[in-house]
């Protein structure tokens, strides 16, 4: 039986690379008779070949979700899994328009004043928001 298409070259696992192999026989016409070999052999291409990356994102996790912070939604959670997993270093982020898209978005309760100091609080802080990294870092990492 061939396993190119129908020519009558042989794989040579020497000479050919492995992906030229399984290639040559996921489209070999006689493919149907090896369907579970090549289901199995599917299967074991989508294993990763380490786990790297799903050791820092549990890392991740591991630092965001503490002890002091397990009241966290699964969309809150997950917004903060993929910006530190996904987002810029700390260093070349600007919080500036954040916060103030923030503050921005809805009167806040600043420090358990009611409503109308919450509003000057907010007007304040739309004018002069000025974030230390050192100080921004502290608090993601609470």
């Amino acid at each position: 039986a061939s396993c190119d298409g129908g020519n009558d070259t042989h794989l040579d696992l020497v000479t050919q690379d492995y992906r030229q192999v399984w290639w040559k026989l996921f489209r070999s016409v006689d493919a149907k008779r090896w369907t579970n070999v090549l289901s199995i052999a599917e299967l074991l291409f989508c294993i990763p070949a380490a786990n790297g990356h799903l050791e820092r994102v549990f890392s991740h996790l591991k630092t965001i979700k503490t002890n002091q912070r397990t009241c966290l939604s699964s969309e809150a959670l997950d917004h903060l899994m993929r910006i530190n997993t996904e987002g810029p270093p700390l260093a070349s982020f600007n919080a500036t328009p954040a916060v103030k898209r923030w503050w921005k978005a809805k009167q806040r309760r600043t420090g358990g004043r009611g409503k109308h100091a919450a509003a000057a609080t907010a007007d304040l802080a739309e004018e002069s928001i000025t974030l230390d990294l050192d100080e921004w870092d502290a608090w993601l990492n609470e």
